[in-house]
C-alpha cells in the first residue's frame, strides 16, 4: 500500500513513484514556499526595471488585516486606470472538480482558479463598509496563475505582455543581450524575456523539489516501503 506523511487515502504507487503526487494533492510540502518564492520573484523583477511596488501590504480599505495583494502594482507602474493588485496561485489540474475538462482543455484549471479568485475579491468588497465593487475600488485584482504542469494561466499571459511593454518603455537599450549589460545571465536565458520567465517558473520547481524532499525524509512511504 503506498502511503504519505499526509495520509491522502487516495493515493496510488504510480503518483508516488512519479512524483505527481507531491506537486498536486500532498498536503505535507510545504505550498506557502511556493508562492512566497514566486511572489519575490515578482518583486524582484519589478525592481530590475526600477519599478516600486509592494509586498502583501495590509488595509488597502481600511479593513483589518486582510491582504488582497501579494504585489501591489502601483498604477504609475504600468500607466493604468488602477493599481494592480497581482495575486500568486498554484493549481494543480487533477485537483479541480471536473477532472475530464481540465486534464484535456487548455488552462481549463488556471481559469477557474482564476474566477476563484475574482469571485473571492468581489466578497471581500461587499463585507466594507460601506461596500463596494471591483468597478467602484481604486485596486484592479489580478490572478496570476499557474498550473502545477507549468502552464501560465490567461490573466498571468496577459500581464506578462504588459511587463514586456514595461521593459521595452524604460530600457534604453532593450535589444541588447543581459550579458551585453554586464547582468545575471544564462546560456538560455540571456534576455530579460527568457530571464524572468525561467526564474518564475524555476522558482515554482525548485522549491517543489526542496519540499518533496523534506517530506521524503518524514516517513516511511517510499517505493522501498510502499
Amino acid at each position: 500500500m503506498a502511503k504519505c506523511p499526509c495520509n491522502d487515502h487516495t493515493l496510488t504507487l504510480d503518483e508516488l513513484l512519479d512524483g505527481w503526487h507531491f506537486a498536486t494533492r500532498c498536503q505535507q510540502t510545504n505550498r506557502t514556499s511556493r508562492h512566497d518564492g514566486i511572489r519575490d520573484v515578482i518583486v524582484a523583477l519589478y525592481k530590475e526595471l526600477r519599478q516600486t511596488v509592494g509586498t502583501e501590504p495590509n488595509r488597502l480599505h481600511n479593513f483589518g488585516n486582510d491582504r488582497p495583494a501579494d504585489v501591489l502594482a502601483f498604477a504609475s507602474v504600468h500607466n493604468t486606470a488602477k493599481h494592480l493588485a497581482l495575486d500568486v496561485a498554484v493549481i494543480s489540474p487533477d485537483n479541480v472538480d471536473k477532472l475530464p475538462a481540465a486534464a484535456t482543455q487548455q488552462y481549463h484549471a488556471a481559469k477557474g482558479k482564476e474566477k476563484a479568485k475574482i469571485k473571492q475579491y468581489e466578497n471581500y468588497l461587499g463585507r466594507l463598509n460601506p461596500p463596494e465593487t471591483p468597478a467602484s475600488s481604486d485596486y484592479e485584482k489580478v490572478p496570476l496563475v499557474m498550473e502545477s504542469t507549468g502552464a501560465w494561466g490567461p490573466r498571468m499571459q496577459s500581464w506578462w505582455k504588459d511587463v514586456i511593454k514595461l521593459y521595452n518603455d524604460v530600457e534604453a537599450d532593450s535589444g541588447n543581450s543581459r550579458r551585453q549589460k554586464g547582468l545575471a545571465h544564462t546560456w538560455s536565458a540571456n534576455s530579460f524575456t527568457s530571464w524572468w520567465a525561467q526564474r518564475i517558473s524555476c522558482t515554482y520547481v525548485r522549491h517543489l523539489i526542496e519540499n518533496i524532499e523534506r517530506v521524503a525524509k518524514s516517513g516511511a512511504y517510499s517505493h522501498y516501503h510502499a
